[in-house]
């Protein structure tokens, strides 16, 4: 994979090189809801991504905020 700068969706993080790592602790559903911005710009990048979550939110739900 090339190491090559993009958007991480998350403004205060700015830009990262792909195949970064990256962990965000969340306490309620919206905190969760707040990290798919980076997970959706690295999907349109075509890199592989796993999105743990808790039972505050359910397959379903995460399905519409990807649109899958």
């Amino acid at each position: 994979m090339k190491n090559d700068i993009r958007d991480s969706g998350i403004g205060i993080v700015g830009n990262l090189p792909s195949g970064n790592h990256f962990c965000q602790l969340h306490q309620t559903k919206e905190d969760l809801i707040d990290t798919h911005s980076f997970f959706k710009s690295r999907l349109e990048n075509n890199e592989l991504c796993i999105w743990i979550t808790s039972q505050l939110f359910e397959v379903e739900n995460a399905k519409k905020l990807f649109y899958l």
